[in-house]
């Protein structure tokens, strides 16, 4: 998924960072 992340660093790396952060927390 972190793959993911930097090929859709065009829709937005923030949110891409906010969305693991959040996986993070609920795992």
């Amino acid at each position: 998924m972190i793959h993911d992340g930097h090929r859709e660093s065009k829709l937005s790396w923030k949110e891409v960072l906010q969305n693991l952060k959040h996986r993070g927390l609920k795992e």
